[in-house]
C-alpha cells in the first residue's frame, strides 16, 4: 500500500514537473521568438531608414551640372569683357562639382552596388567629359571672342549634357527602385515574424490546453492568467490581433510578459508602418522634385521641354496656334550685387507670384534658369501672345518689389512654326528677348 501511494505520489510529481517544464519550455520559445521578430523588424526598419536618406540624397550630384549649362549659354550672349566674371564662376561651380564626387567616393561602400556604379561609373565619366570640353574647347573660344566656333562647340556641349542627364533619369530611377525593393524586404520580414510569432502562440495554447485540473491554480499562478483567458489571448495573437490585454497581470508572470511582447511589438509594427509612410512619402517628393523649382515653386525647366514637345505635337495635328513669351529680369545682376542674393531671391520668388496672377489658367510658366522665365501659351497666335507679354510687362514695371522697388522686363514672343522643333522655336523666342535688350530694355519683341 505504501509503495503503490510512493508510485502514485512519484506518479503524480513526475506529471507535475513534466507540466511545469513543458509549459515553461513553451513560454520560453514564445518569449525568444517574439524577440527573435522584434529584432528582424528593428533591422528591417533600419534599413529602411538608411535606404530613404540614400533617395533623399542622391539628387545633389547629377544636378551639378545644370548651374554651369546655364552659364554656357549666358556666356556667349554677354560682352566679351565680362564673360571673365562668369568663367570665375564655372570655376568655383567646378569645384563644388569635384568636393561632391570626392564624398561620394568615400562613401561608396554604403550604397547599393548599381546605384554606385551609375553615380560614380557611367554617370560620373559623361559629366567629367562634359567639364574638359567646357574647360578646354567651349571657355577659350568664348573668351577670345571667337561666338562663331563658340556656338559650334555649344552645340557639342548641349549634346554631352543631353547625354549626362540621361544618366541622372537613370540614377534616380535606380534609387527609387532600390527604395521599393527594401519596402518589399520589409512587409516581407514583417509577414515572417508574424506566422513565426503566431505559429509558437499556437503550440503554447496546446500546451495550456493540456493542463490537468488538478494542476489548475498552479498553472494559473505561473501564467498569471487562467488558462481559458491565456487561450483566448493565443487565439486572437494568432489571428493578427497584436493589441495587450488590458487584464491586469501579476509582474514576473508569463501574461505579463506576453502583454509586454505584444505592446513592444505593436510600437515596432507602428514605427515600422511610419517608415513606410515616410518613404511612400520621399518618393512622391522625388518626383516632384523632377518637375518643380525648388525656389519659385513654377515648373522646372525639364517640365516644360517635356510639354512644349507635347503641345507642338497637339498643335501638329489640330493646328492649334502655340506661342511663348520668353522674360528676363532687366539688370538683375545689379539687383544682387546692390541688395544680396537672398534679396535677389525674393524678387524671384515676389515676380513669380506676380506672373502667375497676371495668367491665363491655360497658361503653363516655369522658371528657365537664372532670372529668366518662359510662358507656354497653348491655343494662342502671336498677336494674342504680344498683348499679354505687354500687359504683363506694364503690370511688372507698375508694381514695387520689397526690397528693390520697380523692376522693368525685357519680353521675346515666338509662334510656333509648322515642322518645327521646340529647341529651335525657343532659340527664336531668346533672339527677340534680347533684340529688346538691346532696343533699350522694357520692351517686348517680336520673332521673326
Amino acid at each position: 500500500m505504501a509503495n503503490s501511494w510512493k508510485s502514485a505520489l512519484g506518479s503524480i510529481r513526475a506529471n507535475l514537473v513534466l507540466l511545469v517544464l513543458s509549459s515553461v519550455l513553451g513560454f520560453a520559445v514564445l518569449l525568444v521568438q517574439g524577440h527573435s521578430a522584434l529584432t528582424a523588424l528593428e533591422q528591417s526598419a533600419h534599413q529602411m531608414g538608411d535606404g530613404k536618406d540614400v533617395v533623399a540624397d542622391i539628387l545633389p550630384p547629377p544636378l551639378y551640372l545644370i548651374e554651369p549649362h546655364l552659364l554656357a549659354h549666358q556666356l556667349l550672349e554677354v560682352p566679351v569683357s565680362e564673360r571673365a566674371a562668369l568663367v570665375e564662376k564655372l570655376a568655383l561651380l567646378k569645384q563644388r562639382y569635384t568636393e561632391r564626387n570626392a564624398f561620394w567616393l568615400a562613401n561608396a561602400a554604403h550604397l547599393d552596388s548599381r546605384i554606385n556604379a551609375a553615380l560614380l561609373g557611367e554617370q560620373k565619366s559623361r559629366a567629367d567629359a562634359y567639364w574638359q570640353y567646357l574647360e578646354q574647347s567651349f571657355v577659350p573660344k568664348a573668351l577670345d571672342g571667337r561666338d562663331a566656333d563658340g556656338r559650334l562647340a555649344l552645340r557639342q556641349l548641349n549634346t554631352l549634357y543631353a547625354q549626362h542627364r540621361l544618366g541622372v533619369d537613370a540614377t534616380v530611377e535606380l534609387a527609387s527602385e532600390w527604395a521599393n525593393a527594401r519596402l518589399r524586404e520589409l512587409d516581407t520580414t514583417k509577414r515572417h515574424s508574424l506566422w513565426g510569432l503566431t505559429a509558437v502562440a499556437l503550440l503554447c495554447a496546446g500546451i495550456a490546453m493540456g493542463v490537468f485540473v488538478a494542476v489548475r491554480r498552479h498553472i494559473a499562478r505561473s501564467l498569471g492568467a487562467e488558462p481559458a483567458e491565456l487561450r483566448q489571448e493565443m487565439v486572437r495573437l494568432a489571428q493578427g490581433d497584436l493589441r495587450p490585454s488590458q487584464r491586469a497581470a501579476e509582474d514576473g508572470s508569463v501574461f505579463s510578459a506576453l502583454q509586454e511582447a505584444q505592446r513592444s511589438l505593436m510600437e515596432h509594427v507602428q514605427r515600422t508602418e511610419q517608415t513606410n509612410l515616410q518613404l511612400q512619402q520621399t518618393l512622391t517628393e522625388l518626383n516632384h522634385l523632377v518637375g518643380t523649382d525648388a525656389l519659385t515653386g513654377l515648373w522646372s525647366r525639364r517640365r516644360l521641354e517635356d510639354t512644349a514637345s507635347i503641345e507642338i505635337a497637339r498643335h501638329r495635328r489640330y493646328a492649334q496656334p502655340l506661342s511663348i513669351l520668353f522674360i528676363d529680369i532687366d539688370h538683375f545682376k545689379a539687383v544682387n550685387d546692390h541688395f544680396g542674393h537672398e534679396a535677389g531671391d525674393r524678387v524671384l520668388q515676389h515676380l513669380a507670384a506676380l506672373i502667375q496672377l497676371s495668367l491665363r489658367t491655360s497658361d503653363s510658366v516655369a522658371r528657365w534658369g537664372g532670372e529668366e522665365f518662359l510662358v507656354l501659351c497653348t491655343n494662342t497666335e502671336l498677336q494674342t501672345a504680344q498683348v499679354l507679354a505687354q500687359r504683363l510687362k506694364d503690370k511688372v514695371a507698375d508694381s514695387a518689389l520689397e526690397p528693390v522697388g520697380h523692376i522693368t522686363l525685357s519680353i521675346g514672343v515666338a509662334e510656333v512654326h509648322a515642322d518645327e522643333h521646340w529647341q529651335e522655336w525657343f532659340k527664336r523666342a531668346d533672339t527677340a528677348l534680347y533684340a529688346a535688350k538691346n532696343q533699350g530694355r522694357n520692351k517686348v519683341c517680336i520673332a521673326d
